[in-house]
């Protein structure tokens, strides 16, 4: 993993690089680097965290051996790196050192974009090339390692976050409205939308070739399948072919840990390791203090079933002011879910031990694992018995609306039940601009497939909206707030591809996920087939006072600055369905740009 910055057609002056070094350090703190081509102009900046090749032949940016004009600066893993290192060889391809930098390097020498095709991984690079005077950019399929950009005139500039990219940037900029909109109703902000206005997320499974004096539109070369047509997968199967990604994802040149709950997904990786033969991995579980539904108990217990070491991570309630203030600092863009602040207090522990670990992301949406899958489970339940504990008839009525609207309608709500588009609208009515249905929808409906079996289609619109968004999101920023990598097996491309292309049997509370209950049962504690899902959300917050967090809000940059409307409080006012948790939320966002208001206008 590392941080990545560049520009084209302009220079950044001396004081901005030095302010971005300093930026990205966390990101790269092994070592750092640029390249410049005055003639062009060129500059090319890199941060390493030396993960394979730990030697000076991996330092980036890298320049091709033989064809001294073709630079990358890169960030990711490539994990069939050892495979394409031998077609490459064949083809008379010379490599100097053992990184997987290089091998992408030469990949485009020989095959140019079609590397996107064969490459398996996550990441996001710029490649410079001089002869034919084009910066090709590319993103992974899901978006696992972040991607921003920004273009006028003649310029490009690209990085790793927004933060680094507006300190090059010369242009002013103000908070993205559409942004703001996202996170109150979403709970993130979807790519291509960026928080800064003038500024793009590189869209995942999107890659973008600029060329001096014409336009560049991103292009897709992946998207998940869009139907429906294999048969369904065995256990023997799936655990046969999982198994080799696990292991291919164990590739590096240091040790390389696992995240261990007491859910289906990551107890599955670790039974199929053990079972593989990989007898020293190493656990870790976070364990939350004085709450029963801490699952640490269990993932231990798991453990010490496949004789593997565990080591548990305490989070005390009193921890969660403290994670607030550190998250805003850490995110690149502001969310509204309290799992940034577990995977921050979880992130800065494990880092003690390993600078690589594996993570069970992904396992919900390819295996339909969420609890929103089920049909019976409808927001309008929830909302009849706020309406019989005297909550307003009127606010739970406009959320009936809202959820009987369409499949999409009601699956936002279940997803992120916070605020409707009219409210957001209405909380950032001093920039004086509207947010409605079909705004907040877009990103949703742009990877709905209406032939597809319902729960099909919803995983498929989770994993690219959702899951990149959100969750990957927030896995890149808390682990590397400090220098630690994470790597997600279930969201290989190949993994996807296999998964996606099955039927997915319908969600049942307790019976999800079969193929990797079946593949793992009598293989790992029976408790654990009979677990409910927990989530990675924060467990201790029934104490919280979210009183306070209203206070907060009106005291904040955000409010004083007059993006919020002066009535905000209305939108959080006692009888309010959500309302705790729109108060989380929006004392989120206020907290995120308290920090990162310095990088706009």
């Amino acid at each position: 993993m590392c941080g990545i910055l560049g520009s084209i057609n302009y220079l950044p002056d001396k004081k901005s690089i030095q302010e971005v070094d300093k930026l990205l350090h966390h990101r790269g703190p092994d070592a750092g680097g640029e390249w410049v081509d005055r003639s062009i102009p060129v500059w090319l900046f890199h941060r390493r965290l030396s993960i394979q090749d730990l030697s000076e032949r991996g330092a980036q940016p890298m320049v091709h051996p033989d064809r001294p004009k073709i630079v990358i600066t890169y960030n990711g893993e490539i994990y069939n790196a050892r495979a394409l290192r031998e077609q490459l060889e064949d083809k008379g391809c010379v490599f100097r050192g053992t990184s997987d930098t290089e091998v992408l390097l030469h990949a485009y020498a020989v095959w140019d974009v079609d590397l996107l095709s064969r490459i398996e991984g996550m990441y996001a690079f710029a490649i410079w090339d001089g002869y034919r005077q084009k910066c090709f950019l590319a993103r992974d399929p899901v978006g696992q390692k972040p991607l921003y950009y920004t273009v006028w005139d003649e310029n490009l500039a690209f990085g790793s976050t927004p933060q680094a990219l507006r300190i090059i940037d010369p242009r002013p900029a103000t908070i993205s409205y559409e942004a703001l909109c996202s996170v109150l109703t979403l709970g993130y902000v979807p790519a291509p939308l960026a928080v800064w206005e003038g500024m793009q997320a590189l869209c995942p499974g999107h890659y973008m070739v600029w060329t001096p004096g014409e336009s560049c539109t991103p292009r897709q070369f992946w998207s998940p399948p869009d139907r429906v047509d294999g048969t369904p997968d065995t256990p023997e199967g799936f655990a046969s072919f999982f198994t080799d990604i696990c292991k291919e994802h164990l590739i590096a040149d240091v040790p390389v840990g696992l995240l261990l709950s007491g859910g289906l997904d990551s107890t599955c990786m670790a039974s199929l390791l053990s079972r593989a033969g990989i007898a020293d991995l190493k656990t870790f579980t976070l364990h939350f203090v004085d709450e029963p539904r801490s699952e640490a108990p269990l993932a231990q217990e798991t453990a010490r079933y496949l004789g593997l070491d565990n080591i548990t991570v305490d989070l005390i309630p009193e921890d969660v002011d403290n994670l607030r203030n550190q998250v805003a600092i850490s995110a690149a863009q502001p969310q509204g879910y309290s799992a940034l602040l577990t995977w921050h207090h979880l992130s800065r522990e494990v880092v003690r031990h390993f600078k690589t670990v594996l993570s069970a992301d992904g396992g919900d949406e390819l295996f339909g694992g969420y609890v929103w899958y089920d049909e019976r489970l409808f927001t309008l339940i929830r909302l009849k018995k706020a309406v019989r504990s005297l909550i307003s008839k009127e606010s739970a009525g406009m959320f009936a609306t809202f959820a009987g609207k369409s499949s999409l309608h009601a699956h936002a709500m279940k997803v992120f039940p916070r605020f409707l588009p009219e409210e957001a609208a209405l909380m950032f009515a001093p920039l004086g601009r509207g947010f409605d249905d079909e705004a907040m929808l877009a990103p949703l409906r742009k990877h709905w497939i209406k032939d597809l079996p319902s729960q099909n289609a919803l995983q498929r619109v989770d994993l690219m909206t959702f899951c990149s968004g959100s969750i990957c999101a927030k896995t890149d920023n808390m682990s590397m707030a400090h220098s630690l990598e994470v790597r997600a097996p279930f969201l290989d491309r190949r993994m996807i591809d296999r998964a996606l292309s099955q039927p997915t049997p319908l969600y049942r509370p307790g019976h999800g996920k079969q193929l990797i209950r079946r593949s793992i049962a009598g293989k790992v504690p029976d408790r654990v087939l009979n677990h409910p899902k927990q989530g990675f959300s924060m467990k201790t917050l029934h104490w919280y006072d979210f009183d306070k967090l209203e206070v907060e809000i009106r005291n904040s940059l955000m409010f004083r600055h007059g993006l919020l409307a002066e009535d905000f409080q209305k939108l959080l006012a006692p009888g309010i369905p959500y309302r705790t948790a729109r108060a989380w939320t929006l004392s989120a966002l206020s907290k995120w740009y308290e920090h990162n208001a310095k990088y706009g206008n």
